[in-house]
């Protein structure tokens, strides 16, 4: 990617403007600053995003699918219904992100110093239900309680079947 289309990437997102649905398929925005950034449902996927800045940006429904977050910002960043199949998260910060509802992104990560650290529960499941030892019903994505008569999980918002 030339210069001058990071620098137009750059500028949109300093302005101010929405950039979501926009396809930033395998950009490189290493170390750049997107703190705050619109980018809902925006597609990411395989882009470099090594080092960059996202604190409080918002990425719902964005799809980040093979993008490299190494070592990334992320703090208070709106992650939700984010899709992170094969993301590289090591050493990301998430702490304070809002990643309800993200789908594949690794059940240990925020679980030792290699993987990205997180303050938030997060699934990365199938979105099915099961019973536990106490009679609740728990979801077997994050293993959240899902309440009784609910189609969904309290704890990160994946959708269940209902018992029969």
């Amino acid at each position: 990617m030339s210069s001058t289309v990071r620098e137009k990437i750059l500028k949109s997102i300093r302005g101010g403007e929405d950039l979501a649905g926009q396809n930033f398929s395998g950009v490189n925005l290493s170390e750049a600053n997107l703190d705050g950034a619109k980018l809902t449902a925006t597609d990411w996927t395989k882009a470099n995003l090594r080092e960059a800045s996202l604190r409080f940006a918002i990425l719902t429904n964005a799809d980040l699918s093979g993008a490299d977050l190494s070592n990334a910002n992320l703090f208070g960043a709106d992650m939700r219904f984010v899709n992170f199949q094969g993301t590289v998260l090591t050493g990301a910060d998430m702490a304070g992100a809002d990643l309800l509802g993200a789908k594949n992104l690794p059940r240990d990560v925020g679980s030792d110093g290699s993987r990205a650290k997180t303050s938030h529960g997060i699934s990365g499941g199938e979105g099915e239900e099961k019973a536990s030892f106490d009679g609740q019903r728990r979801c077997l994505g994050c293993e959240g309680y899902v309440a009784e008569e609910a189609n969904f999980c309290q704890e990160c918002g994946m959708r269940v079947s209902k018992s029969p």
